[in-house]
C-alpha cells in the first residue's frame, strides 16, 4: 500500500511541478525506486521513459537507463520522511501525502 500512494504522490509531483534540469534525476530516481518494486523491470523501465519524455529537456537515453540500473543494483529503501526529504517535498506536497497516505483506495 505504501508504494501504490508513493506512486500516486510521484504522478501528482510531476504534474504539479514544473520540474527543472537539475531535478530530473532526482524525481526519475524517485520514480524508479517506487516502479521498480510495483512492475516489471520492463513495465517500469517503460513508464521510466513515457515519464522522461514528458520533460521539457527530457534526460537522454544513457542518463535513464543509468538511474535504473543503479536502482536495480542497489535497491535502496527509504522511509516515508527520507523519500520526502530526498525529493524535496514542499510543506504543501507534504500535506497532499499525508491526506494521500491515510486513504484506504
Amino acid at each position: 500500500p505504501c508504494l501504490l500512494k508513493r506512486e500516486k504522490f510521484m504522478y501528482h509531483i510531476i504534474k504539479e511541478r514544473q520540474i527543472q534540469e537539475g531535478q530530473r534525476d532526482i524525481i526519475l530516481f524517485a520514480m524508479y525506486s517506487v516502479l521498480s518494486k510495483l512492475y516489471n523491470k520492463e513495465d517500469a523501465r517503460e513508464l521510466l521513459e513515457r515519464i522522461n519524455s514528458n520533460f521539457t529537456k527530457p534526460l537522454n537515453e544513457a542518463e535513464v537507463i543509468s538511474i535504473c540500473c543503479e536502482i536495480e543494483r542497489k535497491n535502496h529503501k527509504f522511509t516515508n520522511e527520507r523519500f520526502l526529504h530526498f525529493v524535496q517535498a514542499t510543506e504543501e506536497e507534504r500535506a497532499w501525502f499525508d491526506k494521500c497516505k491515510n486513504r484506504k483506495n
